[in-house]
């Protein structure tokens, strides 16, 4: 077993900073969630080309309830006023 940690990957630290996921659907973005001007949507994005091509045997993840970068469902959503987004 390897673990791979989205937010350790791309410098974040541990514990890093709270990430918003801001956007639709369709065009969603991980900000900072003090300001929503740091984006760090392309290294995460970068990050997993990373781990697919260094793990290409890889079948399966672990995810975080609620995690924005590494969560499944329920993990929350805002639009660009920083308010949360309901989901259907």
């Amino acid at each position: 077993m390897r673990s791979f940690c989205p937010e350790v990957g791309i410098g974040l630290g541990v514990p890093p900073p709270p990430t918003h996921l801001v956007g639709d659907e369709h065009t969603i973005r991980a900000l900072d969630a003090e300001t929503h001007e740091h984006d760090v949507t392309s290294e995460l994005r970068a990050y997993a080309d990373t781990v697919l091509s260094i793990a290409p045997e890889l079948c399966g993840y672990i995810l975080v309830k609620g995690s924005p970068s590494c969560g499944y469902e329920r993990v929350k959503r805002y639009d660009i006023n920083r308010n949360p987004v309901v989901s259907d």
